[in-house]
């Protein structure tokens, strides 16, 4: 079944996507930008009742993986912060 599966062309296109994604995701121009979105949304948002969609300007898609990135690189509790603000 899984050797079928991979010779659909559709399933060829999501693997060549899903290592094209991984391989972004190691690039350094990819973590700066990541970083950068990141710090602002903590500047605009952290004392914000808004929702992150409200204040961030991040796209929806691409949210989740800027915060995610964003605190794992971070030593700043502020930045916990503003992200558990806005979900809790």
């Amino acid at each position: 079944m899984q050797n079928t599966l991979l010779q659909s062309p559709k399933m060829r296109r999501i693997v060549q996507l899903s290592a094209n994604v991984n391989n972004l995701a190691g690039d350094r121009q990819t973590k700066q930008v990541s970083q950068t979105l990141f710090n602002d949304f903590v500047k605009k948002c952290q004392y914000s009742m808004d929702e992150s969609g409200k204040c961030s300007g991040i796209h929806p898609n691409l949210r989740s993986a800027v915060y995610c990135y964003g605190l794992r690189q971070s030593l700043e509790i502020n930045d916990y912060n503003a992200v558990n603000n806005l979900y809790t």
